[in-house]
């Protein structure tokens, strides 16, 4: 699923940057409800995530132009966008509890050292960018994601942090520390394929269109979608409804002028 994902974000992303809007209608298609699923698993909310994926929708269209400059794939701009766009509006996950102690040495042996519901805590904390009470304890999550080598602990943690969304010692403008970081956005986008997509109610979608002006009121009541393809409102169909109407009552009126001439 997520290589389909993929493909699409790839394909449909530098047409929505040329303003397709049915190349946008594919995208929500394909990848609304994991977007959703996305927010929701950061804001735990799902009036907040519904709002918060059509937020992001709008930010695909209208900065899809951006995704190749980004130097990410099509499916890490996504996510990039979506976690930034859910994390807004998000809350720590954690609540305080008893503090544990960091023990000395490698950091996934401390990460080892934790209860298992601490540590998976932690591991999910820091995929999602959410604050933890413990900031060692919380490189120790990044860093047993990836496990890099020690002596590049350091870097690899501040460069996490940027992917993450997290509070960071200071910025780093050096190309080598910016190839980490994307390094570290393509790999959430790999942990977040594995989300579980969440329907998106319908609503979104109008509310969406409404937005960007993508839809505007018919004078039959329906919703006109501008852009390529054929309006929802069909007009072509609707002309054969009023022929064979037509055609009903023709026959009708025949049959009552006539019948009485023919009838015993």
């Amino acid at each position: 699923m997520q290589e389909n994902r993929r493909a699409a974000a790839e394909h449909l992303i530098p047409q929505i940057a040329d303003g397709d809007r049915g190349a946008f209608d594919s995208l929500y298609r394909l990848t609304a409800d994991w977007l959703h699923a996305l927010c929701l698993s950061v804001l735990n909310d799902r009036q907040q995530a519904e709002v918060a994926v059509q937020a992001v929708f709008q930010r695909i269209w209208t900065d899809a132009g951006q995704q190749k400059a980004s130097g990410l794939s099509a499916l890490a701009w996504l996510v990039v966008v979506t976690r930034a766009q859910a994390m807004t509006g998000a809350a720590p996950v954690l609540s305080p509890g008893e503090s544990v102690p960091v023990r000395p040495g490698p950091l996934r042996e401390t990460l080892a050292a934790l209860p298992v519901p601490a540590a998976a805590a932690l591991i999910t904390a820091a995929q999602k960018g959410m604050a933890a009470d413990d900031d060692a304890l919380l490189d120790a999550a990044i860093l047993a994601i990836a496990a890099p080598p020690e002596d590049q602990a350091a870097d690899e943690v501040a460069a996490a942090r940027v992917a993450l969304n997290l509070p960071a010692t200071a910025a780093q403008p050096d190309p080598a520390f910016a190839a980490r970081v994307r390094g570290w956005q393509e790999r959430i986008a790999v942990i977040a394929g594995d989300v579980t997509p969440v329907l998106v109610p319908a609503r979104a979608k109008l509310n969406l269109d409404r937005a960007l002006g993508h839809a505007q009121p018919s004078d039959m009541g329906d919703i006109v979608i501008k852009g390529r393809g054929r309006p929802s409102g069909d007009r072509e169909g609707g002309g054969w409804f009023w022929i064979i109407l037509l055609a009903v009552l023709l026959i009708g009126g025949a049959v009552i002028v006539f019948w009485p001439r023919i009838a015993p």
